[in-house]
């Protein structure tokens, strides 16, 4: 075995060496060199050697990692030690103020005084779990250390020092996952994790079996398919069936999937039937959608297709309307009277560059303004031989632009739906219809105030 030594007065030699050689050395040897190893001032990293040693300083960079690479420390007093890699029993890596403290630790009096200077040393390192050691030993020794238990987050009430969980716990609160809640929080946040715990458990199943629907190849695995889905009552599939079949292709996988939402109940159902009956372009998807909405859920069904009629696509509210006449009330009336009429905006194509304005004829055409007509059309617009206006098409070659308009819609469905619940018919006239709204109402109030008396 080789040992380089370089003599500084007063200082430790600079020590290269395998411990692998060291097996040559006695055992009372090799403690020896070790103490002297760590006794140098204290370093970031920590290695712990199968023999029971340990070595403190600084894990130098290794050129590579394999395992035969051994592991190179420099302690603060410049020796380098390499250490085999089958001699480590471990290797912490640490920050300098970690090792720094541990020697503050051993230097430190057991005093209140001593403690309180060590806790906020730990305190200015933001070494936050070491300090919380040294302030409980503090109100250990003094138990009126105001300040200490202050630093611990103690509470002074009722003549004494108490936690923040003792109190809470006190007022009947529980603690989960960090938060203090009360029982019935905690019982509903647990029931909504079984919960969703029941619905992924779905997932998979559903994928599966809408899957096997189109294996055209294997019938009896499509009619195990069908089977299963048409045979799922459990609300907690809703998710799964939804994701999976909300927006598929085939009208027949839709219309299969209401089926299977009507046998269903619970509001989660209900509330795909009714995004299903909003959003589907099929008329029998839609109808069967509506059709299969609970009594027990309409009121709710009701409230979204309400608030479907200030949608901003007209194709929603015709829909929405279409639903309302099929379950509304006459509690709605007035909401329908609102949406006999609603504006929309449209992006459309028109000739024209940049600064051509479009109006819209009585028709409903779009016209480009600022642009010329030929003379012959100028004059019946004049005379009033065109009383619905002209539509200008583009001219080869002409620069075009995309603009948006806004159209005021006649909604059809909703006049239906008002017809239907109220056996009246006053067309598309808002006003004529809330006068007439207000007057009915006011006659239902005076007969029940006479039935009163």
């Amino acid at each position: 075995m080789l040992i380089d030594t370089e003599k500084d007065a007063g200082m430790l030699p600079n020590l290269r060496f395998d411990i692998r050689d060291l097996k040559c050395i006695s055992r009372a040897m090799l403690a020896v060199a070790l103490l002297a190893l760590t006794v140098v001032p204290a370093s970031a990293d920590l290695i712990t050697l199968k023999s029971g040693g340990e070595l403190r300083g600084q894990i130098q960079a290794a050129k590579d990692s394999k395992a035969t690479t051994p592991y190179v420390i420099k302690t603060l007093a410049g020796s380098v030690v390499e250490v085999a890699r089958d001699e480590v029993e471990s290797v912490t890596r640490r920050r300098v103020v970690i090792e720094e403290y541990e020697v503050r630790v051993r230097e430190t009096a057991d005093t209140v005084e001593a403690q309180w200077e060590l806790a906020e040393w730990c305190r200015e390192r933001s070494m936050t779990p070491q300090r919380r050691t040294h302030l409980e030993r503090i109100v250990e020794l003094d138990p009126r250390h105001d300040r200490a238990h202050r630093g611990l987050g103690h509470v002074y009430e009722q003549g004494r020092w108490t936690t923040q969980d003792e109190i809470m716990s006190a007022r009947g609160y529980v603690k989960h996952k960090g938060r203090w809640v009360l029982p019935q929080e905690l019982a509903l946040m647990e029931e909504e994790k079984r919960e969703t715990e029941a619905e992924k458990a779905w997932f998979k199943r559903i994928k599966m079996w809408q899957g096997w629907l189109t294996d055209i190849g294997k019938p009896d695995r499509q009619q195990e398919a069908y089977r299963s889905l048409v045979a799922i009552d459990d609300p907690h599939a809703v998710p799964a069936l939804i994701k999976t079949f909300y927006g598929a292709a085939n009208e027949d996988q839709r219309l299969m999937y209401v089926g299977i939402l009507k046998q269903i109940d619970s509001e989660k159902a209900a509330g795909a039937l009714t995004l299903q009956s909003l959003h589907d372009e099929s008329d029998s998807v839609r109808t069967a959608a509506i059709a299969g909405i609970r009594a027990a859920y309409r009121e709710k069904a009701i409230r979204a297709y309400v608030g479907a009629l200030k949608h901003g696509v007209n194709q929603i509210v015709l829909r929405a309307g279409e639903a309302l006449g099929t379950i509304g009330d006459e509690a709605i009336v007035p909401a329908l009277i609102d949406a006999l009429v609603t504006t929309h905006r449209y992006k459309v194509t028109v000739p024209g560059g940049a600064g051509t304005t479009v109006s819209m004829s009585s028709d409903g055409n779009l016209v480009p303004n600022g642009i010329s007509l030929p003379p012959e059309i100028a004059g019946m617009l004049l005379t009033g031989q065109l009383p619905f206006g002209v539509q200008v098409g583009p001219q080869p070659g002409a620069v075009s632009q995309q603009v948006t308009v806004k159209r005021d819609e006649q909604n059809v469905t909703v006049l239906t739906a008002l017809q239907n619940l109220t056996g009246e018919n006053l067309g598309y006239d808002e006003l004529l219809w809330k006068r007439w709204w207000t007057e009915k109402s006011a006659g239902g109030a005076n007969a029940k105030s006479k039935t009163k008396r």
